[in-house]
């Protein structure tokens, strides 16, 4: 189909005292319902960038300055194309659509200068509807395949990508990689599909190990093409075997001392006795090395080890808590005070951090038994019982995490609050996950979180706000959601709101979830992991934007069920590893292997490949 419009040159041309104009003929490969004529007039545009995406529709609306609409038979529908400037660059654009309004073909020319009654031709080429085909394993290659609307291979069309990687990341093959926004690439040429319509795309990667982003780059593409997610090629073959008791629940903490930093984990000795390992950390070829360096004995069975702030400013000391909720410092000499609980037995326990005014003062949750709690100072002493189920009965509890969340209302200044997370089995049946703050033996002040049984962390705002992380539901399924807490002052139910501030996709329910951070901007990034019957699938995501979502990035690890994810700087280099805790006794021979991902260093050799269309 072929026919011919007229631009007119605006005001600008009166002065040169002729007529001027620009006759653009546009043809198409085939028959199309509609056309439409575009004129975008702006520095930032140009057909490269409308062709392959790269500009959103805000942007494409901003730079508009024309539009006309014909029919099938080539008459104009509506719009005009008058007025346009004689020495602005214009990018003309020609698409074709069916009388649905599907895209069938599109076609760009540059026009610069108008001197007289200039003409171009606009031949545009079918649309390319992407599928991507399953995924290689070869995280830095993606196969895809081009077809026109009605299913025809397109051969020799051109196909590429965009990467989005964490902010302060270079491309790890700079030759192969032009820059084209903080921390993200294009390719210097895209890659040919071949006679079946397949393309196989390489993006480079970011050159330190973490996740990254890849949008298909598609020559008119019909269809909204996905992000693929990666995550830059880490070693996560080595792990420490460790056989920690069988009471343990938290297995393993970072102890900081004078800029010296280790991973402190329970395990057995040779004779099955529970000990204390101090493991060190060296990093080289995207793989952590962990290396014990002393053990301590522990003469009763441990329930788990933490760490909270030592003497010296910067430094945090490890605790072990045994199954009689007495704590004992391991590899310093911090001092502590007796557990008083009147002959408890402790079967779990979590630590919680000072908050600012007027829950400033550090404190350890003791579980006792299946549904009892109580309190004490971070520094032992007294556990005073909490009366937290006075509402309902319950046949289990299993505690998640503890951490300070902003309380704010208009009746009120804003107040940080020390919340713990737990999971409720009621008699019943009913599974449910509640937050817990202001307690006293009466009661405590309630939170119910949407989402049972998922995994919840706590974070800091760009602006300081103190929140809540966890799962909810909204009408596209699964997102993560951050709140802070709104009272009621309800003082019947003591239950209060949870007001949210955001949300981003999630792919599952998570087990466990931490929060730093993995790049350098300002915002806080998350982690969480999603148990699998043969491994875990770790879900990254950054505060950083990938188009017009934030960079997501979904990663199984095989063979390994993790326990307890840790997100801690254990090398020193000012960027945090994560560290892969498994299920106890789910490693060969019986063992928990314990896995480190550095993070912020080079990833393990590997070879990068260019693009080949020309």
């Amino acid at each position: 189909m072929r026919f011919a419009v007229v631009l007119v040159i605006g005001a600008v041309s009166a002065a040169c005292g002729d007529d001027l104009s620009v006759a653009v003929d546009v043809t198409h490969p085939g028959p199309v319902a509609k056309t439409v004529i575009s004129v975008y007039e702006s520095e930032s545009v140009d057909c490269t960038k409308i062709e392959f995406g790269d500009l959103d529709e805000d942007a494409l609306a901003s730079a508009l300055v024309a539009e006309e609409i014909y029919g099938p038979d080539g008459a104009r529908v509506t719009g005009d194309l008058d007025g346009l400037s004689r020495t602005e660059p214009k990018a003309i654009v020609a698409r074709g659509y069916d009388d649905t309004g599907f895209l069938l073909s599109g076609g760009c020319t540059m026009k610069g200068v108008v001197k007289g009654k200039d003409r171009v031709a606009v031949e545009t080429v079918s649309s390319m509807i992407v599928s991507i085909l399953a995924e290689t394993p070869d995280p830095y290659q993606i196969a895809v395949l081009a077809t026109k609307p009605d299913g025809t291979f397109l051969n020799k069309r051109e196909v590429s990508w965009h990467v989005y990687a964490p902010i302060g990341t270079e491309p790890l093959a700079p030759s192969l990689a032009v820059k084209v926004g903080d921390s993200e690439w294009q390719p210097p040429r895209g890659a040919c599909t071949n006679a079946n319509g397949v393309a196989r795309l390489h993006p480079v990667p970011p050159s330190l190990i973490g996740g990254f982003a890849t949008r298909i780059r598609a020559s008119w593409a019909a269809n909204t093409l996905p992000l693929e997610s990666a995550l830059s090629k880490a070693d996560v073959t080595l792990g420490y075997p460790l056989r920690p008791p069988a009471t343990t629940k938290h297995a393993c903490a970072v102890k900081v001392s004078a800029n010296q930093r280790r991973l402190v984990c329970l395990d057995s000795d040779i004779g099955g006795n529970p000990i204390a390992r101090e493991l060190s950390i060296s990093v080289g070829a995207g793989r952590a090395n962990l290396v014990s360096t002393g053990t301590v004995g522990l003469a009763t069975p441990p329930i788990g080890v933490f760490a909270k702030p030592g003497a010296t400013n910067g430094d945090f000391d490890v605790f072990v808590i045994d199954t009689n909720g007495i704590q004992r410092a391991v590899f310093s000499s911090a001092a502590v005070s007796p557990t008083l609980c009147g002959g408890c037995t402790v079967v779990d326990f979590l630590y919680m951090p000072s908050c600012n005014a007027p829950d400033n003062v550090a404190k350890i949750v003791l579980q006792t038994n299946t549904s009892a709690l109580g309190v004490m100072q971070a520094n032992g002493g007294m556990m005073v019982p909490l009366g937290t189920f006075a509402d309902m009965q319950i046949s289990d509890l299993t505690l998640k995490s503890a951490g300070c969340v902003n309380q704010i209302s208009p009746m009120s200044t804003k107040l940080d609050r020390q919340v713990v997370v737990f999971d409720v089995t009621a008699t019943d049946g009913t599974k449910l996950t509640r937050g817990f703050y202001n307690c006293d033996p009466s009661g405590c002040n309630k939170l119910l979180l949407p989402v049972p049984e998922g995994g919840v962390a706590f974070a800091t705002s760009t602006t300081g706000e103190r929140r809540l992380v966890g799962p909810s539901l909204d009408a596209t399924g699964l997102v993560m959601s951050s709140w802070v807490i709104r009272p009621t002052f309800d003082a019947a139910t003591r239950i209060d709101l949870l007001l949210e501030r955001d949300r981003l996709p999630a792919a599952q329910v998570p087990h466990d979830v931490v929060v730093g951070k993995l790049d350098d901007d300002a915002g806080f990034d998350l982690i969480w992991d999603i148990p699998a019957n043969r491994g875990t699938t770790l879900q990254l995501a950054y505060s950083r934007m990938a188009g017009d979502q934030r960079l997501e990035v979904v990663a199984p690890i095989t063979n390994l069920q993790t326990d307890d994810l840790i997100l801690e700087d254990l090398s020193g280099d000012g960027h945090p590893e994560l560290v892969l805790v498994s299920a106890l006794g789910s490693g060969m021979l019986n063992t928990t292997p314990v896995i480190v991902i550095p993070t912020h260093v080079p990833p393990a050799p590997t070879t990068t490949v260019a693009e080949d269309c020309k």
